[in-house]
């Protein structure tokens, strides 16, 4: 009795190893072992590559995100010096328009500035300039020029506020009447504009020749205080740069043809 039984376990237990014997082998499996009736395979992983395997990754995703991070830049770069080189020649015909206006130069007062200056800060000062310049693959002087005017503006008119103060100052010094400090102005100014004196009296009737020595002689006085010349001097450098620049703009977008 003893004996069938043990003989039946025996059989039981082989029927069970046949069923969770695997068909195949691992090559990396150890040598299993039977526990409580279950079958347990235990592996072995290598960590030996690991290390160099993630290095290797984390190396190739860094290229391959510089690689994708510079040609986006540089697409953007090529957007933005289209956008800008378009924007720039379609800005350029109001600028040449703006450039060619005439320099009205009143005897009477320094104001107001050159009517092409005023228009040609109007037009610069909303339109992003720099910005443009920035983006263009090579330098255009035209574009540099442009920029220059809206600081020009400001300091013309500066300068025109501080001739007209000064006069206003030292005729009440030098001058006896209002119409003597007029003709005394009309003159300094024409000077100021390198003018003869004769271009600031030809409107001036009844002038005889003691009067006319007298007003010149006033003038050069004036002209000579520190306060005038120095208000001269600036003013004379401000226009003296506006004018070179308005020159230089104009043959830029409207080069001379040859022949």
């Amino acid at each position: 009795m003893v004996q069938i039984s043990v003989a039946l376990i025996a059989s039981c237990w082989q029927s069970e190893e046949a069923v969770q014997q695997p068909p195949y082998r691992l090559a990396s499996a150890r040598p299993y072992s039977r526990a409580m009736g279950t079958l347990v395979i235990t592996t072995s992983t290598s960590w030996d590559s690991f290390g160099p395997d993630l290095i290797v990754g984390v190396v190739t995703g860094l290229i391959v995100g510089v690689v994708l991070l510079f040609a986006q830049s540089r697409a953007e770069a090529s957007r933005d010096r289209r956008n800008s080189q378009f924007a720039w020649e379609s800005f350029k015909p109001k600028i040449s328009a703006a450039a060619h206006r005439t320099w009205d130069m009143d005897m009477d007062k320094m104001l107001p500035i050159p009517e092409a200056l005023s228009t040609l800060d109007e037009l610069v000062s909303p339109e992003p300039l720099a910005l443009w310049a920035s983006h263009l693959k090579r330098r255009d002087e035209a574009l540099e020029l442009a920029m220059l005017f809206p600081n020009q503006r400001a300091s013309f008119d500066s300068r025109a506020k501080d001739i007209e103060a000064s006069l206003g100052m030292l005729a009440a010094k030098y001058t006896d009447t209002e119409s003597e400090e007029t003709i005394v102005g009309r003159i300094i100014r024409a000077r100021i504009y390198r003018f003869p004196d004769s271009e600031a009296l030809q409107t001036v009737t009844g002038l005889d020749q003691f009067n006319l020595m007298r007003v010149t002689a006033i003038a050069d006085a004036m002209e000579a205080e520190p306060r005038m010349a120095g208000s001269i001097e600036r003013y004379q450098a401000g226009a003296s740069l506006y004018t070179d620049t308005i020159i230089r703009l104009r043959t830029l977008l409207n080069p001379p043809e040859d022949g």
